[in-house]
């Protein structure tokens, strides 16, 4: 196996922030079938709305496009359904 030799960055900025090319402490990555990155990061506050993390750490896609995220600080798993039309 060959080491990589190029490698750019596909998200994400030298400053944490709330832009989305912004990250803030990124703890998982997947990419789906059609490249697109979805990355875990600290959340947007421990609040009880269902938009809300505090403390995502993992995510995964079923093969219906449901989007599970692991929130470790609200002690959840959230669903979502991605609209791939939108």
């Amino acid at each position: 196996m060959e080491s990589a030799k190029i490698s750019i960055v596909v998200t994400g900025s030298q400053d944490e922030g709330n832009s989305r090319k912004q990250l803030s402490y990124p703890h998982g990555v997947v990419v789906d079938q059609s490249d697109t990155v979805y990355v875990t990061g600290d959340g947007n506050g421990r609040l009880e709305q269902s938009n809300q993390l505090n403390g995502p750490v993992s995510l995964s896609f079923n093969q219906h496009g449901n989007h599970y995220v692991v929130d470790n600080g609200s002690n959840r798993v959230q669903k979502s359904n991605i609209d791939s039309n939108a």
